[in-house]
């Protein structure tokens, strides 16, 4: 015959039950097992994306609620079919591919601006700035001054970015400089083997050349320094219109995620950078460590997007890739500013994290409850 319960344990259980109940009502799904969302990144080690990945690395995702899902494509440009087919909720994309979609006018919407200004930077080698006695705390007409003569190896798609920057300095790139063509696998090796003096580097390169080979940034593009090529919004992360129209909530959360890791990035920097470092372990540290010091100027203040910036990214279409026409377009139809605004991205943590924390709270009171109960039992018997 079965054992009866000591009707001790009865209180017991039902504060317990109570605790479960508690927890349950007050934590949503999304709260404990998070709501999928599959995005698509280009490139799994390339820290232009690097609002992204801090918010990945950071935590912020899950404190959000919300469970990534990283997809990489086997190639870069592959990025933007998946997204396009609906293979993935989300996406990260750099102009080329988000504008193209535009002018298709596919099923998209902009959620969030999470970089500003073109990627590049002028790098020297060290031991040429030292023998011009030029440094990166000199004005910038002395700085893009001491490239007149010098060699700079660049990337064959971002010749047409480098004129313009040259040009905007009082430069003619075809007598006052030497501009050398290069592929990304061998701009490491021209920097340190002095094939060339300076690059125009954006990351990957740029991390390398900076970090390995101890170069110095002699123009920050990036950073906004050149005020006639900046623009206010570069890469961005876009959803899917019907991922926006059934799961706006989530999207809100992913979208208030990546505002929290933009402000860790720009306040943080030494937390963000150690987060990282766990993120993307097959990335040098001092790679990383750079990239976040040179970006800072890159992130954006605000995560919202602006439909009046894509102009300004329209014009960062690389050189030899096919200029998308946004020519009658309702580009604005595309942008979704509303959300960065209802994310509330100042507060410290999110909805679901907030619940979960309140859950807690009950559960220890309960416990507490329980604990002076079977004191009180103890003393009684």
């Amino acid at each position: 015959m079965a054992r009866s319960r000591p009707s001790h344990s009865r209180p017991v259980l039902a504060l317990t039950t109570l605790a479960a109940l508690a927890i349950a009502g007050l934590a949503p799904r999304n709260a404990l097992a998070g709501e999928p969302l599959r995005v698509v990144v280009p490139e799994k080690d390339n820290l232009q994306y690097l609002v992204f990945w801090a918010a990945k690395a950071g935590g912020y995702f899950a404190q959000e609620g919300v469970d990534v899902e990283v997809v990489v494509p086997p190639t870069a440009p592959k990025a933007e079919g998946t997204f396009e087919r609906g293979e993935v909720d989300a996406a990260v994309l750099p102009p080329p591919m988000y504008l193209r979609l535009l002018a298709a006018k596919k099923p998209i919407v902009i959620a969030a601006n999470l970089l500003r200004n073109d990627t590049h930077d002028i790098v020297v080698r060290r031991d040429v700035a030292d023998a011009k006695k030029i440094g990166a705390d000199a004005p910038l007409a002395a700085r893009t001054e001491a490239l007149r003569g010098m060699r700079i190896g660049f990337l064959p798609a971002s010749h047409g970015q480098l004129v313009s920057l040259l040009k905007a300095q009082g430069l003619d790139a075809d007598k006052d400089a030497t501009l050398t063509v290069l592929l990304g696998r061998d701009m490491d090796s021209a920097f340190k083997e002095s094939k060339v003096d300076a690059v125009y580097a954006a990351p990957p390169q740029l991390d390398k050349v900076v970090a390995r080979d101890h170069g110095v940034v002699l123009v920050d593009q990036a950073g906004g320094e050149v005020k006639s090529v900046a623009a206010p919004q570069i890469h961005v992360f876009a959803v899917g219109r019907p991922v926006l129209e059934k799961r706006k909530a989530v999207v809100t959360s992913a979208v208030r995620a990546l505002g929290r890791a933009a402000k860790a990035l720009k306040g943080s920097p030494k937390q963000a950078t150690e987060a990282l470092v766990r993120e993307l372990p097959s990335k040098d540290r001092s790679e990383i460590e750079a990239v976040v010091r040179l970006y800072s100027g890159a992130v954006p203040e605000t995560i919202e997007p602006r439909a009046d910036a894509l102009g300004a990214a329209l014009d960062l279409v690389p050189e030899g890739v096919p200029r998308p026409d946004l020519a009658g377009v309702d580009v604005a139809s595309f942008v979704a500013t509303d959300l960065a605004k209802s994310a509330t991205i100042e507060a410290p943590a999110g909805g679901a994290a907030r619940l979960v924390a309140i859950a807690a709270g009950v559960l220890t009171a309960v416990l507490v409850a329980v604990g002076i109960v079977l004191a009180r039992r103890k003393k009684t018997a």
